[in-house]
């Protein structure tokens, strides 16, 4: 019998930001349709239950996937195109100083935890 266990918010996150990240680069292969600026939320969704590293994973694959995009429908002489690429960058960093900081918050947490039983 194969007991299954329950998926860690981490992962869920994960799978989610990567369904995100796959749905609109597939939105932005249409013609005429540009979703770059969406692609920014999947970092954003992997840093709400992820580490640091999971979610500069992420970022990196979000920004290359903006550059793909740009180049796919030829945007990439466009100034719109580069302040959108611009905020997607920008947004991927703040993810990952959002994971580390939510993560330092939860050990603090962990720590108090401890020493309030302790007491």
């Amino acid at each position: 019998m194969r007991v299954w266990s329950r998926p860690s918010p981490g992962h869920v996150a994960m799978v989610v930001a990567a369904l995100w990240l796959v749905l609109f680069g597939v939105l932005d292969a249409i013609p005429g349709l540009i979703v770059i600026s969406l692609f920014g939320a999947a970092p954003l969704i992997v840093a709400t239950a992820a580490d640091e590293r999971r979610t500069a994973i992420f970022a990196g694959a979000t920004v290359m996937l903006a550059i793909v995009a740009g180049w796919w429908d030829g945007v990439t002489d466009d100034m719109n195109y580069w302040t959108r690429f611009a905020a997607v960058c920008v947004i991927s960093a703040m993810a990952i100083m959002v994971a580390g900081m939510r993560r330092r918050r939860e050990e603090r947490l962990v720590r108090m935890t401890a020493v309030a039983q302790a007491t």
